[in-house]
């Protein structure tokens, strides 16, 4: 629980904000693409695809602060 407190203390955090969403949201576009790319172009992104691609952002977020 204190880690998840941490990560949202990080996430909100002026010092760090900024550019953790910069890099969270070029590298979740990146992971995206391959992970997605096709259903989005032919329009077969179900519910569990968009799901699943909102999750992406938030792990290249998490991922981002951690490194921090």
């Amino acid at each position: 629980m204190k880690g998840i407190i941490g990560y949202f203390h990080a996430l909100f955090s002026p010092q760090f904000a900024p550019t953790g969403i910069k890099v969270a949201v070029i590298v979740g576009t990146i992971l995206l693409t391959i992970n997605h790319g096709y259903a989005i172009i032919f329009g077969r992104m179900t519910s569990d695809r968009w799901l699943a691609a909102s999750l992406t952002y938030l792990g290249s977020a998490e991922k981002v602060f951690r490194w921090w």
